[in-house]
């Protein structure tokens, strides 16, 4: 079994990774700018390259970066080793000279975050429910959701959302202080993920009895609140004040209200569940499947209100984005706002339908349709769908596929005179053949 773990992380890796996105969208290169500067200058300050993004912040003279510090800091020793060894160089063109650390984001704090999700789903599929399809499972729900399509990216959200599932899962099994050390390092990747703190804490206390396992929680969080202190004090001169307080960027200025939240919209919560827009059932197809089995079988009264760790954060994830003034999240493929929740609903949803005997007709319509169109966005526009796009798979999608697979940031176009299109064309039917044959595989196991 040790070999067949072994051997699922590294195909995994290899699919999670066969993407590596370089783009200068202006949400990742605000975190690319901080590696720069600070390997180079040692400073976190980006006034030399502030107009190659739209995502910074202004205070005492200075540029920065506007995002949750933790994946830039990340990257920082794996940039600096790769100066130091001379395999990065500086370079007066900046797409040359930003490119190592744009992949390195895009790996470390892209790819190697869905593998550890994907690897911690196939575990507790496999101890927990159906041994057998515990691989199958697993890749599939993940890789017909729009999480692929953030995977092998420097945004943040993939990367917080594995430290929250980690989180998760520890609270779960009343590991606390780990539970409150990993809520603590999601805080510093995806700032929203605060609100989750006083939830699990009351609902610790309730299922407990007990405030010392509410201490042990806080105890697991203290570290990353005081290093988040720092850094505000380092940045904007008060601990108390975040960099996000002084946004350069239009509409999403935090000035304009409260960091930008008011009340939630009933127009925001339509779009973020159902609407072709950025509904989540839309983008994450089988937790539609998964949903109705569920109520099917156990229905709304289930529900353990006080003592489910995941009910009460979904409601509050919702209502806290569609409370915002850009709920939509910009140029995005899906809600990636929304992205640590849906980790979660995928992980329950995964251990859930591999203990129930499905009608596999509807599982696999539905997984490989999702399948063949995760590819082609991920093939095509990836990440980057227009704000003003509300009708994303009529207007937008589907009239790119009309020109072929043409995103050239894939491992075969990047290093060998392969074409885009070949390339996706190579990576679904290996993914199919591959999915089949480790399903297979642990069969025999």
């Amino acid at each position: 079994m040790k070999r067949f773990t072994i051997l699922f992380i590294l195909i995994n890796l290899f699919f999670a990774s066969f993407y590596l996105d370089s783009w200068h969208n202006a949400n990742t290169t605000s975190r690319v700018l901080p590696v720069l500067n600070y390997v180079e200058k040692h400073t976190i300050q980006i006034d030399d390259y502030a107009d190659k993004t739209m995502d910074k912040s202004f205070v005492n003279g200075h540029y920065y970066s506007d995002k949750a510090p933790l994946p830039s800091f990340v990257i920082i020793p794996f940039y600096w080793a790769l100066r130091v060894t001379g395999l990065a160089t500086y370079n007066s063109n900046f797409d040359i000279y930003s490119r190592p650390v744009f992949l390195l984001g895009s790996f470390i704090c892209g790819s190697l975050p869905f593998v550890l999700i994907c690897f911690i789903f196939f575990k507790y599929a496999y101890k927990y429910a159906n041994m057998k399809h515990a691989a199958l499972l697993s890749m599939v729900f993940l890789y017909t959701s729009f999480v692929f399509i953030f995977s092998g990216t420097f945004f943040t959200h993939v990367f917080s959302a594995a430290l929250l599932l980690l989180s998760y899962i520890c609270i779960k099994e009343k590991r606390y202080f780990y539970s409150g050390l990993f809520l603590g390092f999601a805080f510093l990747s995806d700032y929203t993920v605060l609100f989750i703190v006083p939830i699990w804490a009351i609902q610790i206390l309730i299922s407990e009895g007990n405030l010392k396992k509410v201490i042990g929680f806080a105890v697991g969080l203290l570290p990353l609140a005081l290093l988040f202190l720092l850094y505000n004090k380092i940045t904007t001169g008060s601990a108390f004040d975040l960099l996000y307080n002084h946004s350069t960027f239009g509409d999403a200025a935090a000035p304009a209200a409260n960091l930008g939240f008011s009340h939630p919209s009933l127009k925001a919560l339509y779009g973020l569940t159902i609407n072709p827009y950025r509904g989540i059932l839309i983008y994450c197809p089988l937790l539609i499947f998964a949903l109705a089995y569920y109520l099917k079988d156990k229905g709304w009264s289930t529900f353990q209100w006080k003592k489910n760790y995941l009910i009460n954060i979904t409601i509050g994830y919702f209502l806290l984005i569609s409370s915002h003034l850009v709920w939509w999240g910009g140029w995005s493929y899906g809600p990636r706002q929304l992205m640590p929740v849906a980790v979660l609903l995928l992980f329950e949803a995964v251990l859930f339908v591999a203990k129930k005997d499905i009608n596999k007709v509807w599982f696999w319509a539905i997984s490989i349709v999702a399948l063949l169109f995760t590819l082609m966005v991920k093939g095509t526009v990836v990440y980057s769908v227009p704000t003003e796009m509300t009708s994303p798979f009529r207007d937008y999608f589907f009239q790119n596929a009309r020109y072929g697979l043409t995103n050239p940031n894939n491992i075969l176009t990047m290093y060998m005179p392969v074409s885009p299109t070949m390339a996706g064309i190579l990576w679904l039917l290996l993914f199919g053949s591959i999915l089949f044959w480790l399903n297979k595989k642990l069969k025999r196991i």
